[in-house]
């Protein structure tokens, strides 16, 4: 059973990816014509400007494995699961998969923002920070988590 908090935190998650994802590609629409045929991705070497729309369906078919994945969190393996603690954990697992689903998505987004930035000779400073910050976020949560599981199995 989910709990209206998580039940909020996870449609407010899922309705700012979901603008933070269109108005990415808007952006990228509006950029479209100014970006040259091949791009430079590294020092020498170039690919087509559609490599641009790589990153971005990574990040909605990551969202999606990510939610398909973890739509059932009572079938994920915890530590120190007990008939006592299930609901919590169960509820934190949760709240795990909706951090981790969100937050990794973005993640790309912005590092493709950055990358776009990069394309058409724009600052790429704010969207690489975005990037870091999403990027933190999708790996310390699940350590969190990690840790909280072990200290709240070892008090039993």
């Amino acid at each position: 059973m989910i709990n209206r908090k998580d039940h909020l935190l996870g449609t407010s998650l899922a309705i700012l990816s979901t603008l933070l994802f269109f108005g990415h590609c808007f952006i990228l629409l509006s950029y479209w014509p100014e970006i040259p045929q091949e791009i430079t991705i590294q020092s020498n070497d170039t690919e087509s400007k559609w490599l641009l729309w790589l990153l971005p369906m990574l990040a909605v078919g990551l969202w999606f494995f990510i939610h398909i994945l973890t739509r059932h969190p009572e079938r994920l393996n915890y530590i120190g699961l007990t008939e006592e603690n299930k609901h919590v954990m169960y509820a934190k697992g949760r709240r795990m998969s909706l951090i981790l689903k969100n937050s990794g998505s973005l993640s790309l987004l912005f590092a493709n923002q950055a990358f776009l930035h990069s394309v058409v000779d724009q600052s790429e400073a704010m969207p690489l920070i975005m990037t870091a910050i999403h990027g933190l976020i999708t790996v310390l949560y699940p350590v969190y988590f990690l840790v909280w599981s072990v200290l709240s199995h070892k008090k039993t």
